[in-house]
């Protein structure tokens, strides 16, 4: 009997890792890819309503302590998007999927 249930614990097991190290992978290229982003873009704009908006101004916040120009949209001092810059608005919506929420302005 245990050999039997070794054999499917070790089964699963290989399984989970295998899809953990899909996600990381994906992962990865995505923050990759941002990372490009946000240091080719003139102004970087931050917006986010909830709980999403909390982490965009958290975010900006990071960027701003590296000495990125950043702003959050939608604050009195904020100036307009333009041509070069980047806007990010996250979601944690399941109905919007994760690609296709970030907005870019090149």
């Amino acid at each position: 009997m245990h050999a039997i249930t070794d054999h499917l614990t070790e089964g699963l097991r290989k399984q989970i890792l295998a899809e953990i190290d899909g996600v990381i992978a994906l992962v990865d290229d995505a923050l990759e890819s941002l990372a490009m982003t946000l240091r080719n873009a003139e102004r970087i704009f931050v917006t986010g309503e909830g709980r999403s908006g909390l982490m965009a101004k958290a975010f900006a916040m990071r960027l701003m302590h590296l000495g990125l120009p950043v702003h959050v949209i939608g604050e009195t001092t904020t100036p307009a998007v333009a041509q070069g810059d980047t806007a990010r608005a996250p979601s944690g919506s399941p109905n919007r999927p994760c690609g296709q929420a970030p907005v870019c302005m090149r």
